[in-house]
């Protein structure tokens, strides 16, 4: 019988979800699903008749991952827990100065959905043995690594991330842990008196979970662009190097001939 193991992802599903969803079939769920009994799990954050990058995404998009388990919270509600946490914690809700106030909000959700991830590998810890976490706008140029599944099934002492843009800190949103560690660095929600403020940036505020909670980061192989809902190819960290050009320009005419 094959190990149980759970794909999660978590945000703005419908944010270009249309574009990211075969490519991610292809080089992460299908890939898992042939040594491992797969569940996949979203938690969407339905941001409604607001536009981003300019454009109204369709909220059933998210359908498009075919998930076993679908959680859900429109994006007025979860702004209203924020702005309790934030005024109940007193946060100072200050990161590097170059990050405008819808900057950190925008990472704020981030960091809510994730902890929705990770609330639910929390309830269901006992039933998977690893878990992967992904954001759903990332185009993946390879294939994730089966031997590093099966390290975390075997070692509850790390989380592998990439390293596409570590900045200050540890890229975030591409993680694989079995649940143990994994619930601990994703549900950075809980400890954000903790975290801030900061005069660092996003990559940071994940670095120190993992240091709070005395957990290894391992790196995995795999790369990724971002995409818009606009169909723009977004380059970050290392993926700006001349080396991913022709990466870059075949994945930016794949997703503009996408209907």
């Amino acid at each position: 019988m094959k190990e149980k193991i759970a794909i999660c992802f978590f945000g703005v599903i419908s944010r270009s979800v249309k574009y990211t969803h075969a490519n991610l079939k292809s080089m992460l769920i299908d890939i898992a699903k042939r040594c491992y009994d797969v569940d996949i799990y979203i938690f969407n954050n339905n941001i409604e008749n607001t536009p981003i990058d300019s454009t109204i995404v369709n909220n059933n998009d998210k359908d498009l991952l075919e998930a076993n388990f679908i959680e859900e919270e429109k994006q007025t509600s979860i702004d209203m827990k924020i702005k309790t946490l934030v005024q109940t914690k007193k946060i100072n809700c200050t990161m590097r100065r170059d990050y405008t106030p819808t900057w950190i909000i925008n990472s704020i959700r981030q960091i809510y959905s994730e902890e929705k991830v990770g609330a639910f590998l929390e309830k269901n810890k006992e039933k998977y043995k690893c878990a992967i976490v992904c954001g759903p706008d990332y185009f993946l140029l390879n294939q994730i690594k089966i031997q590093h599944i099966q390290n975390c099934i075997n070692n509850k002492s790390f989380v592998y991330t990439t390293n596409v843009n570590d900045a200050d800190g540890y890229t975030n949103g591409l993680y694989i842990g079995s649940p143990e560690p994994l619930v601990k660095i994703l549900k950075r929600f809980s400890i954000l008196d903790q975290l801030l403020p900061t005069s660092k940036d996003y990559e940071y505020l994940l670095k120190r979970a993992f240091e709070i909670n005395n957990i290894d980061r391992y790196i995995t192989e795999t790369k990724f662009f971002k995409i818009r809902s606009n169909r723009t190819v977004a380059r970050q960290g290392i993926m700006r190097h001349p080396f991913f050009n022709q990466a870059f320009q075949i994945v930016s005419n794949h997703v503009k001939n996408i209907n």
